[in-house]
């Protein structure tokens, strides 16, 4: 790190008292910052813990190294980065894919966490380190070993991680209209199909990226839901056919509702958005809430 003009390394696990809530509850409401302001972010998704290491044997690798951009004592460069890459092999369906995809997948820990949804989203750089090799991704480009890749592009393994980076990506271009909905609603059904370990967290854990957004689109976010598409917004369903959000509750306790019962937070199942922007245009108007309403 001192090499390339960084001084400091933060680490969740280590900076944040895991076990205190005072503390937790105070390093939260900086995530957004600290992400944001990272020089570089670097995620393992190999590795299923902090005491497990993400430097392994994987499949059959050859030695490469490439360069990512960098900056190093105000100036620009790149450095050069050794990287154990994976020897492509094609699949026998004959789909363009990588056959060895599927565990690549099941290896991808940080995908399957929430938390880590918004933590990689916000950083300017972010570093991904797979068993296939590393991935760089910036909010200009995303490369593998050096070329470039795309969200879209099936030749050659892309973490989910990075492809739905690049989608979020998108959003911080596109006009705020239909097209960039439905990039938010791919963006939100990955980030309910994450576990968490507790209930509370269900939208803290998008705090930071939704309010990132909200900034550059000057648009309102209700409850997980963008105002200006509130009708759209509503039109979620809970899918019972993968792993629940978070663990069961104990037998006899009911878990807290933490939003409107209209909202997909409280949905402990992963949600999918049901699209038909294009069939309708419904006009609303969002009453203010009278003295003499209680909720």
């Amino acid at each position: 790190m001192r090499a390339i003009g960084i001084r400091f390394l933060w680490v969740d696990a280590l900076c944040i008292i895991q076990d205190g809530e005072r503390d937790k509850n105070s390093e939260i409401s900086r995530m957004m910052g600290v992400y944001e302001n990272a020089s570089l972010v670097l995620a393992a998704t190999s590795s299923s813990g902090s005491r497990e290491s993400f430097l392994r044997p994987g499949v059959p690798t050859e030695r490469l190294s490439f360069r990512f951009p960098a900056r190093v004592a105000g100036h620009h460069t790149s450095i050069e980065v050794l990287s154990s890459l994976a020897r492509h092999e094609k699949s026998e369906m004959g789909d363009g894919g990588s056959k060895n995809q599927d565990d690549e997948e099941e290896f991808d820990y940080i995908s399957k966490r929430a938390w880590c949804r918004q933590e990689c989203a916000l950083g300017r750089r972010l570093v991904v380190y797979t068993r296939r090799g590393v991935f760089f991704h910036c909010r200009r480009t995303s490369r593998r070993n050096s070329q470039p890749c795309d969200a879209g592009h099936h030749d050659a393994y892309v973490p989910s991680l990075v492809r739905i980076n690049i989608t979020i990506r998108r959003l911080t271009e596109m006009e705020f209209s239909g097209d960039w909905l439905r990039a938010w609603f791919q963006v939100l059904e990955d980030y309910t199909a994450r576990g968490l370990s507790d209930l509370a967290d269900s939208g803290t854990a998008l705090d930071g990226l939704s309010r990132r957004l909200a900034a550059q689109t000057k648009q309102v976010f209700l409850f997980g839901m963008w105002e200006r598409f509130l009708p759209d917004c509503l039109l979620w369903c809970s899918s019972s056919y993968y792993t629940p959000r978070w663990p069961t509750p104990p037998a006899g306790r009911e878990p807290p509702r933490i939003a409107p019962t209209w909202s997909w937070i409280n949905c402990r199942n992963p949600v999918m958005m049901l699209n038909l922007s294009e069939l309708f245009n419904p006009q609303f108007t969002i009453l203010p809430q009278s003295e003499s309403t209680t909720s």
